[in-house]
């Protein structure tokens, strides 16, 4: 009940989900029911053969809502400091750079054009935008960065 009163007040919904087949099956069931979310596969494997596997899982389990599922992000145990109290004023550059991905990725998803507030502070939006082909994460062959 309280997921469908926060989901009516939302612009969008962000689901995150690891390779479990159970994280899976979750996943479609909230998207199933929230045609506004999208998907984040999180905690994503870096080792290239683990991450192939994944990526071959989700596009089998989850191919009909393709078009709804955020690029991966990468496992990083520096992310434990975004549940801090106090998140500290430097993050590792790892964790920093995976938080602008999203962020670009919500950005994008949502339509909204972030080169005014760029151009304020001197810098450049469109250098750092997702290409079409990215966005959303696409998982056919043809598509994936080589290992």
């Amino acid at each position: 009940e309280m997921d469908r009163k926060l989901y009516a007040l939302s612009d969008i919904v962000l689901l995150p989900f690891r390779e479990s087949h159970e994280d899976i099956r979750t996943v479609i069931r909230d998207l199933e029911m929230f045609p506004r979310a999208y998907a984040v596969p999180s905690q994503w494997p870096s080792n290239a053969w683990q991450r192939d596997a994944a990526d071959r899982n989700v596009a089998h389990l989850m191919n009909t809502y393709r078009h709804r599922i955020l690029n991966p992000v990468g496992a990083l145990s520096a992310s434990k400091l975004l549940l801090q109290k106090q998140v500290p004023d430097q993050l590792p550059t790892p964790l920093a750079n995976a938080c602008r991905a999203v962020a670009r990725q919500v950005l994008e998803v949502l339509e909204i054009d972030v080169g005014d507030a760029c151009e304020m502070r001197g810098e450049t939006g469109t250098a750092d935008r997702l290409p079409p082909a990215e966005m959303p994460m696409r998982l056919n062959v043809t598509s994936r960065r080589p290992h």
